[in-house]
């Protein structure tokens, strides 16, 4: 009687298939966890700059906030040593004050993002705060007459920065990514 050979892989030819099928894998997740990172810090910048255009649509538009139009306009607070910002309607003086203002929004920041350097016209600040005034939607950076303005945006996982850029002169709000 004769014995037909079979044809299969040996048990070792296996194992070299699954090493090499394992080694792609984690090279693809650690891949995907990396880009995860990544796109979770753009979105971030994406989102400051989509809340600050908010800001200054409430001013255009007179939204009320809890019932009331804020009678010095509309605000965007960020602070140096918090991982949140705040919107705020503006109703006694000009500028976040807590006690004084009605607090719209508390927005966290992604976890390990944080606000490394806020710039305005070359001078290092501690905090932002970005105000519109009703019903021309005028901004005002710290009370003052600033050109320009830069928040930027470090990720203790991640490298390089995202700069979110405030023009007071033209209104102009948008980000850039810097690679380090």
């Amino acid at each position: 009687m004769k014995i037909k050979s079979q044809k299969c892989f040996t048990l070792i030819e296996v194992m070299v298939a699954i090493s090499v099928f394992m080694i792609i894998f984690t090279i693809g997740l650690v891949d995907y966890k990396n880009s995860e990172k990544s796109i979770n810090f753009r979105l971030t910048a994406f989102d400051i700059e989509d809340s600050i255009r908010a800001v200054q649509n409430m001013a255009f538009t007179g939204k009320k906030i809890k019932t009331e139009i804020p009678a010095n306009g509309y605000g965007i607070f960020f602070n140096q040593d918090e991982n949140y910002y705040l919107v705020y309607g503006d109703k006694l003086e000009v500028g976040y004050q807590a006690e004084d203002d009605l607090l719209d929004t508390k927005k966290y920041l992604e976890n390990d993002i944080f606000i490394s350097d806020i710039i305005c016209d070359g001078q290092n600040l501690r905090y932002l705060d970005i105000g519109f005034h009703f019903p021309k939607a005028t901004m005002f950076v710290n009370n003052k007459k600033y050109a320009e303005c830069y928040l930027v945006l470090s990720n203790e996982k991640a490298s390089g920065s995202w700069t979110v850029n405030v023009n007071v002169q033209s209104g102009r709000i948008n980000s850039t990514f810097n690679d380090q």
